[in-house]
């Protein structure tokens, strides 16, 4: 649900310890320009060997794609699951995020899980079960990395969704590798056409509370923009859904507005159906 991305310019920014000495980000801070936001490049231009003839048409939840790019199965940074569904397909721009955060990642932990990518959007978009999203290419959800490193069995049909809920009276459980799944959540908004990603509430607070401890080598800028872009919502325990901006190619994709200024991590209160959606 949103358009191109036209990052805030520069703003002051406040750090918050918290009694523990764990970090968390102030909500009033705000993000980089995106001149100075490092990671990249915005995977919006295919490889030179490669035409891309993929358009993401109409809004995230009432759209279609068109000329659609599949996810290769699996590489040794990522995992393509639920395959029976046959719903790897995307916008080149999508399939192009994916693979570049996944494998930034790898090569900073080879070892574990890889990245597991589960429904993007039918082959011609569209509606898709269990899915008021995912129609026009640009959405993706993706499995939240395991202390066990369990990867899941690509070829089950997905009826159970993905197998294991990390948050289970009202914490997040010890099972959910929180640095790995910070620095993955990091190479994704590091792409730089990240418009948003739903965790849940638990989730988000989490990394609010933590993003200082595990990784204190990233800016307050920095840390501070993937909170921004982490939005809390309902049924994303299990996985989290990404969603990229409008690729320039696409004139006829209908985006959505920027997130809010801010880490977003004084108040978590869960986004309403609209956004996510709608």
């Amino acid at each position: 649900m949103d358009g191109t991305i036209r990052i805030v310019g520069l703003a002051l920014f406040t750090l918050v310890l918290s009694a523990c000495g764990q970090g968390a980000v102030n909500a009033t801070s705000t993000s980089l320009p995106v001149s100075e936001f490092p990671g990249g490049p915005t995977p919006d231009d295919p490889a030179d060997d490669m035409v891309d003839k993929s358009q993401a048409v109409g809004f995230y939840s009432s759209g279609s794609l068109i000329g659609a790019s599949n996810l290769p199965l699996e590489s040794f940074a990522h995992l393509k699951i639920f395959r029976p569904r046959n719903r790897g397909w995307g916008t080149q721009t999508l399939v192009n995020t994916i693979v570049n955060a996944a494998t930034a990642f790898r090569k900073q932990f080879p070892v574990g899980d890889r990245v597991q990518i589960g429904d993007m959007a039918a082959h011609e978009g569209g509606q898709l079960a269990s899915h008021a999203s995912h129609q026009n290419g640009l959405d993706a959800d993706v499995a939240y990395l395991k202390a066990n490193f369990k990867e899941r069995n690509p070829n089950l049909i997905g009826d159970h969704g993905f197998e294991e809920v990390f948050v289970s009276g009202g914490k997040v459980t010890t099972n959910f590798d929180t640095t790995r799944n910070w620095f993955l959540l990091k190479e994704v908004v590091l792409r730089k056409n990240i418009g948003r990603i739903f965790v849940d509430p638990k989730i988000k607070q989490l990394f609010c509370d933590r993003n200082l401890a595990v990784d204190s080598k990233a800016t307050l800028a920095v840390r501070t923009e993937v909170l921004r872009r982490l939005r809390p919502y309902p049924n994303h325990d299990d996985h989290f859904h990404m969603r990229i901006a409008c690729p320039s190619r696409s004139g006829r994709c209908v985006g959505q507005e920027e997130p809010p200024a801010g880490s977003g991590c004084t108040s978590i209160e869960m986004v309403s159906f609209d956004e996510h959606e709608l």
